[in-house]
């Protein structure tokens, strides 16, 4: 199927303005409370008078010059190939890593509870399932510099609270640094390949020894941030998230709705 979208005009980009010698962009024109809840997205400030950012056409989705929706480019494009589920997208349900998480419950079913990752590791364990037509047709609405879509009645976006209410995390927590962590050393250079593909890792590090050891725990919440939370692009567990993992192991608090919607934005920008 090809959609053509040559009768769509480009999408508009607005001069900055300054106030006290701040750039920003023209506001949508909403009513007040709404304008209060732009705010609190970060869009705008709290104390700023409504009147200069409203233009006299009542234009709205600011966006940056150099940015274009996908639904406004001039050339066709085509849906065909949306036909399978998205390649990096953790699995309904994997046995293996159900009963690792079964083993390791028992011991550290407590400090998940008090970290506030139990609700989000039990999503995890079973999947959850969406809709991949739907969310690609999305991408064409989003706006990278305001990280927003645009539809027909304004500007939406995914917030903290939208996190808080789907993963059951934590209203606030510590920033995360990776400076200040004590990393638990774990081995990533697993199977007969030599690299940590999410099957090889999770086979190496799921052991059926009696005792938990450190570098299990830390190996099974890197497996998890790595193929259920962010999603890794390469389809192997990321190193870089044994920092997150050691954090975690080490019973310290972090404000890991963020780290998730700063990285949903992230994604979204980069595919759109």
């Amino acid at each position: 199927m090809a959609a053509s979208t040559s009768n769509v005009s480009p999408a508009k980009s607005y001069e900055l303005r300054l106030v006290d010698d701040k750039p920003y962009v023209p506001k949508p024109l909403f009513a007040d409370e709404k304008a209060k809840n732009m705010a609190i997205l970060g869009l705008l400030p709290v104390d700023a008078p409504s009147e200069i950012y409203t233009t006299d056409e009542g234009a709205f989705f600011p966006t940056s010059k150099d940015s274009r929706l996908l639904i406004t480019s001039p050339k066709p494009f085509s849906l065909r190939f949306y036909d399978r589920n998205f390649r990096t997208a953790p699995p309904l349900r994997c046995p293996k890593f159900a009963a690792w998480m079964a083993r390791l419950k028992p011991s550290k079913g407590k400090l998940w509870e008090d970290l506030g990752i139990d609700t989000l590791l039990n999503m995890s364990q079973e999947g959850i399932s969406y809709s991949h037509i739907m969310l690609t047709t999305a991408l064409f609405f989003w706006e990278g510099s305001t990280n927003t879509f645009h539809t027909g009645c304004g500007m939406i976006t995914p917030t903290l609270l939208d996190v808080a209410a789907i993963t059951g995390l934590k209203p606030a927590g510590p920033v995360f640094n990776h400076v200040d962590v004590e990393v638990v050393p774990v081995k990533f250079d697993v199977g007969e390949t030599k690299n940590p593909k999410f099957n090889n890792f999770l086979t190496h590090h799921h052991k059926d020894t009696p005792d938990i050891s450190d570098e299990e725990h830390v190996a099974f919440l890197t497996y998890w941030l790595s193929r259920c939370i962010f999603c890794s692009r390469y389809m192997q567990v990321a190193k870089q998230f044994v920092y997150l993992a050691s954090h975690l192991h080490n019973g310290e608090g972090v404000a890991l709705r963020q780290l998730i919607l700063a990285n949903l934005y992230m994604s979204l920008t980069n595919v759109a």
